[in-house]
């Protein structure tokens, strides 16, 4: 499900929300997951808002202010399966990330200020498939970025 609306003259906002009970229906003799069990890799909540406000300030100069949020739910991993202790597999926990950014738009061209993963959030986005073994009490994953703060331009031609 999603919103987006203008509730105000500069202002935009949009909401999303989505769901998803993805379970095995069936299973072969050899899978390790039984009916009822999550599908590996399917996140179950997701959820996004966001916010923008532009404002002119002189001639086609515009002041445009972002912020957006967005929420992953948990999912479990299939990259790392352990047999040899009977069946286990790893979670991979919700994660919320937030971003905001304020920018001088003119014309063809764009200055902002950039703040991305505000929270400096650390995401397990998967597993890594590394050739390496995986060291027990240093799992591989592949993460989102840190924090950053910084300039942007754009130009648009």
């Amino acid at each position: 499900m999603e919103v987006t609306a203008l509730p105000a003259e500069h202002l935009q906002v949009s909401l999303g929300l989505g769901y998803q009970d993805a379970k095995i229906t069936h299973s072969g003799n050899d899978s390790p997951q039984q009916p009822g069990d999550p599908v590996f890799q399917v996140r179950d909540w997701t959820g996004n808002a966001s916010a923008t406000w532009t404002q002119a300030v002189w001639g086609s100069d515009r002041i445009v202010t972002s912020v957006d949020y967005s929420y992953v739910g948990r999912s479990f991993s299939a990259n790392n399966l352990s047999t040899l202790n009977g069946f286990s597999t790893r979670e991979r926990p919700a994660y919320e990330l937030t971003n905001a950014r304020v920018a001088l738009a003119h014309n063809d061209w764009e200055l902002a200020f950039v703040a991305k993963n505000i929270a400096n959030e650390h995401a397990n986005l998967s597993d890594s498939r590394s050739i390496a073994a995986e060291v027990t009490g240093r799992p591989r994953l592949v993460v989102n970025q840190p924090r950053t703060v910084g300039l942007e331009f754009r130009a648009h031609f």
